[in-house]
């Protein structure tokens, strides 16, 4: 028998915004095909021919003199936040509620204040970055052996959770998702509780404040400093938050969240049940924004000794688009 016509090869030529992605990727996932295929959805052969077509190539990636002179410190040098520019934590610090929506930084050169948007964002570079660990701005976890939940780790002092590809001393994420007691931690890290959801048990019912609707309330008994639970809801812009201010005024709630200076979080319609707290002047848990993994993200701590079966309030001065009234 004669072969059959061999079938001939469909090409995929990228344009615009797919281009655009394939390039950011290129140097976000180190030039790695085959997760640049996953995540794009494309076939691996399109992938490679673009990349070739394009002439696609890492930047030099190499320590910089001050980076390499702290990697040959001793392993506390390296880790401790002094070891950073001042100029940054300060622009950190003075951005706390201010950041814009984070981006990895994708540029060629070296990381600087004139070329890298992470330090003119006021964030530091992270594992996603194309420098990543190269860059003198890199956030490099922490190395304690306590709680990580005081000012001494490098992580909670940065306003950021634990990250289990840095932080290797501290043990972080390796007990199961949820656990929640004391006695059933194996690992000594308690600064990873949004990443694995360690929520309180918690009750929606009737609040005590006149007019105010359905009110949060705690189950079990918390002590001060006890993550609650992370507040949820839809990502929208600040032009649609705006919009949706608007009408939740008119009917007497609020649930707009600032996110951070490009987006807002809306638990109107979809969210978890930290959305049914109600305001206080006399609060007993605060909000706290957290980076973790790359993104913002709100959690709710106690700020006191709490009993239980008691509501729970929060100021929403500076944290809600508006008057957050509960439903």
């Amino acid at each position: 028998m004669e072969p059959g016509p061999k079938q001939a090869r469909v090409t995929h030529t990228l344009k615009g915004k797919q281009l655009i992605d394939l390039e950011k990727l290129f140097l976000i996932l180190s030039g790695d095909t085959d997760k640049i295929a996953k995540t794009m959805n494309l076939p691996l052969d399109v992938v490679r021919d673009a990349i070739t077509s394009n002439r696609l190539k890492l930047p030099e990636r190499k320590p910089s003199q001050s980076l390499a002179q702290l990697q040959k410190r001793k392993k506390f040098g390296y880790y401790s936040m002094r070891n950073y520019s001042k100029k940054l934590l300060q622009n950190i610090t003075n951005h706390n509620s201010l950041h814009p929506w984070y981006q990895p930084c994708t540029h060629a050169g070296p990381c600087s204040e004139s070329s890298c948007e992470c330090m003119q964002n006021a964030f530091f570079c992270t594992k996603a970055c194309v420098h990543a660990e190269y860059s003198p701005n890199f956030f490099r976890g922490c190395d304690c052996k306590g709680d990580c939940a005081q000012s001494y780790c490098s992580c909670f002092a940065a306003g950021r959770e634990c990250d289990p590809d840095l932080c290797k001393s501290c043990q972080t994420c390796t007990d199961l998702p949820r656990r929640l007691t004391a006695n059933s931690y194996t690992q000594r890290c308690r600064n990873d509780n949004i990443s694995m959801k360690r929520y309180q048990r918690l009750l929606v019912g009737k609040s005590s404040v006149p007019g105010a609707g359905w009110g949060l309330f705690t189950k079990d008994r918390l002590r001060k400093g006890d993550f609650i639970q992370e507040y949820l809801g839809e990502i929208v812009s600040t032009h649609e938050g705006d919009r949706r201010h608007i009408v939740y005024n008119q009917n007497g709630s609020n649930y707009l969240f600032d996110q951070s200076k490009d987006y807002y979080i809306d638990g109107m319609n979809k969210g978890s049940k930290a959305r049914f707290a109600n305001h206080s002047n006399n609060p007993n848990m605060t909000s706290k924004k957290v980076f973790v993994n790359g993104d913002i993200r709100i959690g709710f701590f106690a700020t006191k000794d709490i009993p239980a079966q008691a509501e729970l309030f929060f100021h929403y001065r500076n944290l809600f688009k508006g008057n957050f009234l509960g439903r």
